[in-house]
């Protein structure tokens, strides 16, 4: 392929990028107290308003990583903007390799690209750290199911 070629893509990386730069910053300016830094026990809900579903344990874990040097201080210990963005990408990363091995390996056995609506939901509400059925419903409004009952991803 040539530059040319991937320059599209490649720009469509570069504008994904600025803006989970953008909600970043408006999230954490949401949560910093007019500081430069906010705390940890407000890793969760500031994930959630990106819109991001990581579990109560997946907050744990994530924030148990940031407040090592601070065992002492758990909850309060300062996150700057610079890590909660780290946390923000690694996490959408994550997700991505969840939702690709998920949906390409057990969902879409034919590789259509198309997965039952029923079928993921049925998986990820009976399984695992399961989701609720409002968050489920969330997902699958954010999803788009069409009129046959399937996810196009």
């Amino acid at each position: 392929m040539t530059e040319a070629a991937e320059a599209p893509e490649d720009f469509a990386l570069v504008e994904e990028s600025l803006e989970l730069l953008k909600k970043c910053r408006s999230v954490f300016q949401l949560f910093n107290r007019g500081s430069d830094s906010m705390l940890t026990r407000d890793l969760g809900s500031a994930l959630r308003a990106l819109g991001q579903i990581p579990s109560d344990q997946e907050v744990e874990m994530i924030a148990s990583k940031l407040e090592q040097d601070d065992i002492y201080d758990k909850g309060y210990t300062k996150i700057s903007f610079d890590d909660f963005h780290r946390v923000v990408q690694e996490n959408c990363e994550r997700k991505d390799d969840i939702r690709e091995m998920v949906l390409d390996s057990a969902m879409d056995l034919k590789a259509s690209g198309l997965v039952d609506a029923a079928q993921l939901s049925s998986l990820l509400t009976g399984s695992g750290e399961a989701l609720t059925q409002a968050e489920m419903k969330e997902l699958l409004q954010e999803a788009g199911v069409n009129k046959d009952g399937k996810i196009d991803y």
